[in-house]
């Protein structure tokens, strides 16, 4: 029995043939096997320990397969063949192998096209054939591709994948008959471009992005700008890989065309260049023609990333300077959007000039680079430069987070600013205090762009630090790292920055406070905004930053440098993290940290007195004086609803042990209460006999009396 399974893959002038024969043998073992292949040409034959490949007898009508020693069981025949096609052929048809067996069952047969060849079946000449609509894809764990279309992520084994034409062969033979048609190149392009524009020089960092069909594409094209040559800074890279670009023809700027609906750039039209060329003004950038070789051929998606440098001037104070910045183009691509974003130094003001490129409003941002996008392609973009007004020497912070940590023996003090200056020195006088009665330089580090600065602090207290670049303004980051004892616990903990010198303009600020878990913040800093929200904890609500540390270092540092925390994030003891925030210098502040067991004694001490007044004294529980006294805690829980949550939880101890005393109370006064009852009982019992006597008549005690006597004797 043989259960056969064809690939066929369709070239330009052959088509391959990939035959798997699972055989199955029962009985008395065969030497060989016969399979007809009418029309094709045999190349291989395995597997070789199966196979004794040195005798097999090719003829006319197939191939006769002889075995290394008898075939009993099951084994598995490869056969490789193939057939010439006229190249120019337009029609193509083949049968399939018939295998000489008992019983042949039917055989899934695949037909890859290459990614350049299209073909349409002939239904009518199709002959024992039945089509499939599985993906061919779904078998191929078990039944792998050919080794042509077997590397992973490659776009013609993709397009092959996506092409394959499935059959199922029902009978033992079958033929297979299609139109083929050569599909062109197509070759779709969109570019993004990023312009760092500088006093001196403009960076252009593009990215140019491909979209292949049928053919691979092995060489690209680019129009590159004679200005872009004559720098000598072009890059063309695919991936990390640089790539050599030559030369091939200056391409002359045509006359203007005819406004059309194709945009390709072909190096004499930019389909739609009229546009552009109004914009500029003096038509088209002359351009050379470059050929890139791919080190791999391009089919499906890919990208090129292309950086050169172009000199620039610097404008003069109150001129605004216009600079044409070219774009290397691809040739011969179908284009699509093109967008552009820009980026300007501190102290530039650059803008786009013209209509052709529209820009993005959707992704603007007080933090975002500035983009633009044109649908039609655009040769170069048009910028608008000038200087803004400055004033050397100013100093702006603009961000600054500050952090206490208040351990059980000492206190640390970190704080981080990104700053942006174009002075020569920068003075920061820490808070008094800091070097303490010895005035120790040791207890303050100073880091700049996180390098640390020695000897920076002076004795009376001041940070000089020198910094690289005077007169361009700049951004660092100042970190200062600040080790002192802790004050007693019962004063109060004071926060004070540092301060600029210099009239510094002071942004926004962030004071973060790390306590010990057995430690509370009794008052909050006046005039700053609480960072946090109450969560459940393990004994019940606690305040919880809603703000993490990597928010704030990230928002803390400058682009180009990355701060680190020197002392680590996590610090023992300095679990419970408070945020606050405000604008400009934070002012100097006074906080009354308490521990755990002080704020429950001293809460829940006078929540029991007056629970005990309450339950004592019963002319206390007169609703005018519950009254007064729910609405003063109504009012102090109005006035700080932060604080009256925290007094309120250590203040339930006392409340618990008050009404525990009440329910004792209650519970003493029941027996005595029942004793009482019984014994009034016992008062109106007797007042009754006495009652009753009096109206006795007198004749009848009179009886009673003399048998009473009677009796006695």
């Amino acid at each position: 029995m043989v259960e056969p399974e064809y690939r066929i893959r369709v070239a330009a002038s052959r088509v391959e043939l990939e035959a798997r024969l699972r055989v199955a043998v029962r009985g008395a073992p065969i030497s060989q096997l016969r399979v007809g292949l009418e029309g094709w040409e045999v190349e291989d034959v395995g597997p070789a320990g199966l196979v004794d490949t040195s005798t097999i007898v090719e003829n006319a009508g197939g191939v006769d397969i002889p075995f290394v020693q008898g075939l009993s069981g099951d084994a598995v025949v490869e056969i490789r063949a193939a057939r010439s096609v006229a190249p120019d052929a337009e029609r193509i048809e083949w049968t399939f192998p018939t295998p000489a067996a008992d019983l042949v069952g039917p055989a899934a047969v695949v037909i890859l096209p290459e990614s350049d060849i299209e073909l349409t079946p002939d239904v009518d000449s199709i002959d024992g054939l039945v089509r499939q609509v599985t993906s061919p894809s779904a078998n191929r764990a078990v039944d792998p591709l050919p080794p042509l279309l077997r590397s992973e992520g490659s776009g013609a084994a993709g397009r092959a994948e996506n092409t394959a034409i499935a059959y199922r062969l029902d009978g033992p033979s079958g033929r297979f008959a299609a139109t083929r048609r050569f599909l062109p190149r197509r070759v779709a392009a969109s570019l993004t471009a990023r312009l760092d524009v500088r006093p001196t020089e403009i960076t252009v960092d593009e990215t140019l992005r491909f979209d292949v069909a049928y053919v691979p594409l092995e060489v690209v094209e680019l129009l590159v700008p004679e200005s872009v040559v004559a720098s000598g800074t072009l890059e063309v890279r695919q991936g990390d890989r640089l790539l050599a670009s030559q030369p091939a023809a200056v391409v002359e700027p045509p006359s203007p065309p005819e406004a059309d609906d194709s945009p390709v750039i072909d190096g004499a039209s930019t389909g739609g260049g009229s546009g552009t060329e109004s914009d500029a003004g003096g038509g088209p950038l002359p351009t050379i023609r470059t050929r890139v070789m791919l080190p791999t051929p391009l089919l499906g998606s890919g990208e090129l990333t292309i950086r050169y440098r172009l000199p620039a001037t610097p404008p003069p104070q109150e001129t605004t300077l216009a600079e044409d910045v070219p774009l290397v183009m691809p040739a011969g691509a179908r284009f699509g959007k093109q967008s552009v974003t820009l980026e300007a130094a501190r102290g530039l003001s650059v803008e786009v000039r013209g209509e052709s490129w529209k820009r993005e409003m959707a992704v603007q941002g007080t933090s975002l680079p500035r983009s633009w996008a044109s649908s039609r392609p655009q040769e170069s973009i048009r910028l608008a430069i000038a200087a803004e007004p400055q004033s050397f020497g100013e100093t702006v912070v603009d961000a600054a987070w500050l952090q206490s940590r208040f351990l059980p023996d000492q206190r640390q003090d970190i704080y981080r600013y990104r700053i942006a200056t174009s002075v020569e020195r920068l003075e920061i006088d820490l808070p008094p205090g800091t070097l303490g009665e010895s005035a120790d330089p040791s207890r303050v580090e100073v880091l700049l762009d996180g390098r640390p600065i020695a000897d920076a602090v002076r004795t009376d207290g001041r940070i000089s630090l020198n910094l690289v670049t005077a007169g361009a303004v700049r951004e660092y980051a100042v970190e200062i790292v600040v080790r002192r004892e802790r004050s007693s616990a019962w004063e109060p903990a004071e926060l004070t920055a540092p301060v600029f010198s210099d009239g510094a303009v002071e942004r926004r600020f962030y004071w973060e406070l790390r306590l010990s878990p057995e430690e509370h913040l009794l008052t909050s800093p006046r005039g700053w905004t609480a960072q946090q929200e109450w969560a459940w904890g393990t004994l019940g609500f606690l305040p919880r930053a809603i703000i993490s540390p990597e928010m704030l270092r990230t928002w803390v540092a400058p682009q180009s440098v990355a701060t680190a925390d020197p002392v680590g994030e996590i610090i023992p003891y300095a679990d419970r993290r408070l945020v606050f925030s405000g604008v400009g210098h934070p002012k100097t502040a006074r906080l009354w940290i308490v521990p755990t067991w002080g704020l429950v004694f001293a809460c829940s001490g006078p929540s029991l007195l007056i629970g005990l007044l309450l339950v004592q004294w019963p002319r206390l529980r007169q609703p005018s004086v519950v009254m007064l006294l729910a609405v003063a805690v109504t009012a102090a829980a109005a006035v700080s609803p932060w604080l009256a949550l925290l007094l309120a939880q250590a203040a339930l101890p006392g409340l618990l042990l008050s009404l525990l005393a009440a329910g004792l109370r209650v519970a003493l006064r029941l027996p005595t209460a029942a004793a009482a009852g019984n014994a009034s009982m016992r008062i109106s019992q007797s007042s009754t006999r006495t009652a009753l006597a009096a109206f006795v008549p007198e004749s009848s005690r009179g009886r009673r009396s003399v048998a009473a006597e009677r009796s006695a004797s």
